[in-house]
């Protein structure tokens, strides 16, 4: 095939345009530390999860990460000759000017940040893979502007220097809709500034063509005002209906796509206008339509204290979903602590239309409702707040203790400045794993991996492998980590526990046969 010349090309690296098959949770498989694992073992991890993008006889892209379809449309809108394909089809093109879609690029997110600090500091996927595209652009297309975007760009503000080590010509910002067009006029010149900020925008932009687990965005930002969310300043809007069904269509057309995903911070809440924190139920009417395509639709992100204001609205949502024993799925939920004072000095807004004071209760109350609805929360919380004393931490061992019987994943992850807090300090800077922060972790740990085991019994058939391996081995093997640590002072080999927990794990699939009865 003859090399394309197009004015733009849109990529990212292989930890964002990752194995379509898996679900989009299997995303976080980006931020394990590379050498953390055997090395045979990450291997054949790398081989089966960082698969190149299905792509057409051109080298595009017929699924791409959703970021870089919504810039795909805002530019082909204004008339730019765009291409979005696989980094691992770059040499089929010569581009002027390069766009990289980023989610965490350094390793320095939450997620991946705890997950390091735990390998001692061991280089994530996400960050050696990022790294490596831009490099590689750099010194294949030393005259192409380089540009990078999406909702992890705001590492570059943290480790100062990074830009110009990799030659990144610029650096954007928040929503591209409006600014895109003067920025690859001015990109294509030869002319960018180091850095832009796009504002709020006045129309969220759809996609042309399929997105990366059939993602669709429904609404953008969040009124909470966490301190420690970027998500939270940003402009809260939802989008018509008429125009989510539309990207749904895209999307259930596609035979790469398995079901549609409906994007949001808090999807419960699905056409509320600002400062309305019981949902509306709009949220049902929504998926009603969407089913009507012939794909299932998945559940992303919720909010435990919209679960509890409205648990009839969960209800009808499971049923619209069409959940039941044998059929269950998932929230994303921020528990975050199990401290009323620590809710009161940073995230109020989380627990409305309750008190911050009643939060160990509207989470318990929000957990009930979930499981009995089929739907489990996979939270998370933060640990090393600023002010965070070893009282806040034992209430929130004592929280999530109390959550133990409902079937759940909890994984606590390491504070990292963002927000209004992106002065402080990170949980790593100031933190050495205190004896109380290990009990947190044991306890955690402890919780998910008994679920995680369950989980792979009750619904294994329907897990990617992958996510079966994480749940029943990754939870417990962090588990006994921990443990070691406490109990022996320090972290001794656990290979044992490795080969132990993989034999469990191989029992469990030729075994299992229980069924999952939820109250």
């Amino acid at each position: 095939m003859k090399m394309r010349t197009p004015e733009i090309l849109l990529t990212a690296d292989k930890t964002v345009m990752i194995n379509y098959r898996l679900t989009c949770l299997g995303g976080f498989v980006a931020c394990v530390p590379r050498k953390s694992l055997p090395v045979q073992f990450a291997k054949l991890m790398e081989k089966r999860l960082f698969l190149p993008a299905p792509t057409n006889e051109n080298g595009e892209a017929e699924l791409a990460n959703l970021f870089l379809r919504k810039v795909e449309t805002t530019l082909l809108e204004s008339g730019f000759d765009v291409v979005v394909c696989d980094s691992a089809y770059l040499d089929k093109f010569n581009a002027k000017v390069y766009g990289i879609s980023t989610i965490d690029p350094f390793g320095v997110g939450p997620a991946t940040s705890t997950m390091v600090g735990l390998s001692g500091g061991k280089e994530p996927f996400n960050k050696f893979y990022f790294e490596e595209l831009i490099r590689k652009i750099r010194r294949e297309r030393p005259d192409s502007i380089i540009m990078v975007g999406g909702p992890g760009v705001w590492q570059f503000d943290v480790l100062d220097g990074k830009q110009e080590e990799l030659g990144i010509d610029c650096i954007v910002e928040g929503e591209v809709e409006e600014i895109a067009q003067d920025l690859v006029k001015k990109a294509l010149e030869g002319k960018v500034p180091k850095k832009v900020v796009g504002p709020p925008a006045a129309h969220m932009a759809g996609i042309r063509k399929p997105s990366l687990w059939g993602m669709v965005q429904i609404g953008r930002g969040c009124d909470r005002g966490c301190s420690f969310c970027d998500p939270g300043m940003r402009n809260f809007a939802w989008r018509p209906m008429e125009e989510v069904l539309k990207d749904a269509r895209i999307n259930a057309s596609s035979r790469y796509v398995g079901s549609i995903t409906l994007l949001a911070e808090d999807e419960l809440r699905y056409g509320n206008k600002s400062g309305d924190w019981t949902p509306c139920g709009k949220i049902v009417d929504l998926i009603e339509e969407v089913k009507k395509l012939g794909k299932p639709v998945s559940p992303t992100h919720a909010n435990i204290s919209s679960v509890v204001s409205a648990p009839e609205v969960v209800r009808e949502y499971a049923r619209a979903v069409g959940l039941t024993s044998d059929n269950f799925s998932a929230f994303q939920v921020g528990l975050e602590t199990g401290s009323p004072r620590l809710m009161k000095i940073y995230m109020k807004g989380k627990t409305l239309p309750y008190d911050p004071e009643s939060w160990p209760e509207v989470a318990k109350k929000g957990f009930e409702v979930m499981v009995k609805n089929h739907i489990f929360p996979l939270a998370t919380l933060i640990a090393g707040l600023p002010e965070e004393t070893g009282e806040d931490v034992q209430k929130t061992i004592n929280l999530v203790k109390d959550l133990r019987r409902y079937p759940s994943l909890i994984m606590p992850l390491f504070f990292v400045p963002l927000g209004r807090l992106k002065e402080n300090k990170g949980f790593l800077q100031k933190n050495s794993l205190a004896d109380i922060y290990k009990d947190l972790y044991i306890t955690c740990f402890e919780h998910t991996s008994y679920w995680g085991r369950k989980f792979t019994s009750w619904g294994g058939k329907s897990l990617p492998l992958i996510a079966q391996w994480v749940l029943h081995v990754g939870t417990m093997l962090a588990f006994d980590y921990f443990k070691a640590l406490k109990e022996r002072g320090n972290s001794s080999s656990i290979w044992w526990s490795f080969l132990k927990e993989n034999a469990l794990f191989l029992i469990s699939k030729l075994f299992s046969s229980q069924k999952l009865r939820v109250g």
